[in-house]
């Protein structure tokens, strides 16, 4: 079958998804990628993979594309981020938990249009079905009548369910009211293009961001939980699956998304909960050399040396437990 037509030789249904990074992350996005497509199980759909990131090098893109060449319903696009505000430009420079491409996300109404949906995605993210389920979640029942059309992930205690300094931050920058609002984790977003253009959203949560540059903590997170006029949808409970409160039973039949959350990432530490998951997919990629590289100089300009001598090697030997038992047949 000829590469972007279905049995019936019709055009493809087109999914489109969008991923907001920095060159720092393009080892894990090029990991969650290729668990994304190796889990995309829809023959009659093409898989537009949207990019939008504006630093990425020549050997960043290739890391990508290798991870994704192998997939036919697959399509990588490199999108320009839009232009940011002054205020907002260099923001992460002096906050570092995040990086200004995070901001993008408040902007991808602008680069897609008006018309169909997008799903926004995060790349500290494996997956254990197909990520197209993300496009056939209707907006008919919007809570509230809201009118931004838009889903997110889980309800629950958002950042203030993170380490006692993060809430102690956020008990410093936020009042009352405010934290009751932040439950919402933008791991996940559904936009409805079109009815997000026609309220008028974007420019709204812009402004808003701008006035409150200043105690962003989790930045388009914090923009999307306090500047929405009514709450949003939210995913049904157990699509998104956070590894930090995941217990080692099995996921819901119904999970999607494995999502590391916090800022204990398992590129960097093989012990946090659910690494083996990551390790899994960045095997199944054939990344093991990339990351071994990538991960001695990351950890050599992160780490103090005997940390990074430390993590390596138990990187290393989790990584060899994990190959051994797949071999074997293991989860």
């Amino acid at each position: 079958m000829a590469a972007g037509l279905t049995n019936a030789g019709e055009a493809p249904r087109v999914l489109r998804f969008a991923f907001c990074f920095d060159r720092a992350y393009a080892l894990p996005a090029a990991v969650s990628l290729h668990s994304l497509m190796a889990h995309a199980t829809r023959r009659d759909a093409l898989y537009e993979l949207n990019i939008v990131a504006g630093d990425l090098d020549d050997a960043s893109r290739r890391l990508l594309e290798r991870a994704t060449g192998g997939f036919a319903n697959a399509r990588l696009v490199y999108r320009e981020p839009p232009a940011l505000p002054a205020r907002l430009r260099g923001l992460a420079a002096r906050k570092s938990h995040y990086s200004d491409a995070l901001f993008s996300k408040l902007l991808l109404p602008r680069i897609f249009g008006d018309e169909g949906r997008v799903v926004a995605l995060d790349v500290d993210t494996v997956y254990c079905a197909d990520a197209a389920r993300f496009h056939d979640f209707s907006f008919a029942g919007c809570v509230g009548g809201a009118p931004e059309p838009m889903y997110f992930g889980w309800r629950g205690e958002g950042p203030l369910a993170g380490r006692a300094k993060k809430v102690r931050r956020y008990f410093r920058e936020y009042s009352p009211e405010e934290r009751r609002r932040m439950t919402l984790n933008a791991g996940v977003i559904i936009y409805d293009l079109g009815k997000i253009a026609a309220c008028g959203a974007v420019g709204k949560w812009v402004e808003f961001a701008l006035a409150n540059a200043r105690r962003l903590l989790l930045p388009e997170q914090d923009v999307f939980n306090l500047a929405l006029d009514a709450p949003p949808e939210v995913l049904p409970w157990g699509v998104c699956r956070y590894a930090p409160l995941a217990t080692d039973a099995p996921p819901s039949p119904d999970a999607v998304q494995l999502h590391y959350t916090t800022k204990i990432k398992p590129w960097f530490d093989p012990t946090c909960r659910l690494a083996d998951c990551w390790f899994a997919a960045l095997a199944s990629a054939g990344l093991v050399e990339d990351w071994q590289k990538w991960y001695a100089i990351a950890a050599r300009d992160i780490y103090r040396a005997h940390w990074a001598k430390t993590l390596f090697a138990v990187s290393c030997g989790r990584l060899r437990f994990i190959l051994k038992r797949a071999a074997k047949g293991g989860r």
